[in-house]
């Protein structure tokens, strides 16, 4: 949880409300299910076949893509 609401922090400068920290960590948690099934998935996202680690770099990707961490001119 921490480092879900660290991360979000970090890209949105506010802490995350309770219903955007659960759809978060619920896919966290699927993402990790998913990598752990198809570890040749999981070494593509991560470089290694690590389900945890590639779980949370699709959620730092997903951050990134938020509307609220875009830079527009």
């Amino acid at each position: 949880v921490s480092r879900a609401v660290y991360g979000f922090r970090l890209v949105t400068a506010r802490e995350p409300a309770v219903e955007e920290l659960d759809t978060l960590l619920s896919a966290v948690e699927k993402s990790r299910r998913h990598f752990a099934d198809h570890p040749q998935e999981a070494e593509a996202v991560a470089g290694r076949p690590d389900a945890e680690l590639a779980a949370w770099t699709m959620f730092s990707n997903g951050l990134l893509n938020l509307d609220e961490a875009l830079t527009k001119e």
